[in-house]
């Protein structure tokens, strides 16, 4: 019923079998605890959860099943907040319990299959459960079930990981931890000159030549740079590169996920267009300890800063080339992090 994928083996202690405790969830947590769930298939990849009267047979009560009903996991950077939520939840709420299956909604299973990252990660992370698209479930009788909606987002931030960071920013690091040494990567601890790693992006949404290439001969001043494609590389090399960086620089996209596999105390610089502002990446700065600076024009954002909601999702604001880099205030950056 499951993919197939690599067996974790479970650490159980005498804890795991004792009365399940239900979770006191904060008012402003996307999250439904149900001690007893019906799960089943409604169509179009979407599962309906409903709460059951009865206890589920043979009802398990050192485990903990997921449902996660989010249509955005199919994209690897909301896929990642939803694992931060799923191992924060774990680490915080259930630490003598095992995950039993996690349900993906609006996610098929080509998207988690083992050779997908976010198939990788999971792997990685919850080999034990089995990880389940919505299409393969055939329904389901279970004890102790957590519902992730989405949708039911609060933050004024409107970013997933927002809410959860009173509690997550204590796991995150582990969880990168062990994502890392599953995956046999070293982070980097100094060296003679910093790492810089420039990743490159793709037209439309691009710096301009005539901006990049000042850019590469200010940050060759201060230290050893890589320009490279994220994207174009498979997720461990990506990963083994964001893992060896001191800094990052990019334009803001989607190879900026790899954020998450930055050491802590290392430096995150984000470009965006005039108008644009998304916190996806600071969170996960935030998260790891990590420095963050997002460029927007002539206005610096900062970890641990709050301007008020994201803007700038429309495609023509969003995917358009960067004309203009404020090239004094990213020196100063810099300078700053090579004084640190």
């Amino acid at each position: 019923m499951s993919l197939p994928r690599k067996s974790k083996p479970l650490e159980k202690t005498p804890l795991a079998i004792e009365r399940f405790q239900p979770p006191a969830f904060p008012s402003s947590f996307p999250l439904t605890y149900l001690e007893n769930a019906v799960i089943a298939p409604a169509g179009e990849g979407t599962l309906s959860v409903s709460k059951s009267a009865s206890p589920a047979r043979g009802g398990d009560d050192g485990a903990v099943t997921y449902v996660i009903k989010d249509p955005m996991a199919r994209h690897y950077v909301h896929c990642l907040e939803t694992i931060i939520w799923i191992y924060a939840l774990q680490q915080e709420f259930f630490p003598q319990k095992s995950i039993e299956t996690l349900f993906f909604e609006g996610i098929d299973a080509r998207d988690l299959g083992p050779g997908s990252p976010q198939g990788q990660i999971l792997d990685t992370l919850f080999g034990e459960a089995d990880i389940l698209p919505a299409e393969r479930c055939q329904g389901a009788h279970v004890r102790h079930c957590i519902v992730i909606e989405r949708a039911g987002d609060r933050s004024p931030i409107n970013k997933f990981c927002e809410p959860s960071l009173g509690f997550s920013w204590k796991w995150v690091p582990r969880m990168q931890a062990e994502i890392l040494d599953g995956l046999g990567i070293t982070r980097r601890e100094g060296g003679a000159a910093p790492r810089i790693v420039y990743a490159r992006q793709e037209p439309p949404r691009h710096l301009l030549p005539e901006l990049e290439e000042p850019l590469l001969l200010m940050l060759g001043r201060y230290g050893e740079i890589l320009p490279v494609d994220l994207g174009g590389k498979p997720l461990r090399e990506q990963m083994e590169i964001a893992a060896g960086a001191d800094i990052m620089v990019g334009v803001y996209g989607g190879s900026l996920a790899n954020a998450l596999w930055l050491a802590p105390g290392a430096t995150l610089i984000e470009i965006f267009p005039p108008g644009v502002h998304h916190y996806d990446h600071q969170i996960l700065c935030e998260m790891l300890g990590a420095r963050y600076f997002g460029l927007e024009g002539d206005i610096i954002h900062r970890d641990g800063g709050r301007f008020g909601p994201p803007h700038g999702h429309e495609p023509e604001q969003v995917n358009v080339p960067i004309e203009t880099l404020n090239f004094t205030t990213l020196e100063a950056i810099l300078a700053r992090n090579a004084a640190a």
